[in-house]
């Protein structure tokens, strides 16, 4: 008897900041603009967008989420990787060492439409993009799926 596989869904991004941002304002999010990969197997509304900066879970699943950022010359930089309304992981740069460089990562189980996004959290500050890579990058990639029978999803077992 021939077993049939259920069909994988494939969820992930990486972007990174195409050059210097200056003058971040408190609590806003942060737009990776360049995006170099953007998966969504889904065909849905999901996934990252460089424009707003914010990622879309397009199924139910669990999450990985990685986001470095480095602040421009010797500027203090603290930024936050949220989930909704929520933070999850603080990203915090001192001063006093030029193109300072933080990161951080999370974990997390989403909802289809749960939100996540890296905001700054501090006064006015700047950014560094891209001069040969990204030194400014957000990534995430859908670890595994869940079905929740309250969703519509078959339950697999």
């Amino acid at each position: 008897m021939k077993r049939q596989l259920a069909e994988q869904t494939e969820v992930a991004f990486y972007a990174y900041i195409g050059s210097l941002v200056e003058h971040l304002g408190m609590d806003q999010v942060i737009k990776f603009d360049h995006v170099v990969t953007n998966i969504d197997s889904t065909n849905s509304v999901g996934g990252y967008s460089g424009t707003t900066g914010v990622f879309t879970a397009p199924v139910d699943g669990l999450y990985v989420f990685h986001a470095t950022v480095m602040s421009h010359l010797t500027h203090v930089f603290y930024a936050m990787i949220y989930k909704e309304s929520t933070p999850v992981a603080t990203i915090l740069l001192g001063g006093g060492i030029q193109y300072n460089m933080a990161s951080n990562s999370a974990i997390l189980a989403l909802r289809k439409g749960e939100r996540v996004m890296v905001r700054h959290e501090s006064a006015d500050h700047s950014i560094e993009g891209a001069y040969y890579g990204g030194q400014s990058t957000f990534a995430g990639f859908l670890l595994v799926e869940h079905f929740y029978p309250d969703h519509g999803n078959p339950v697999v077992g």
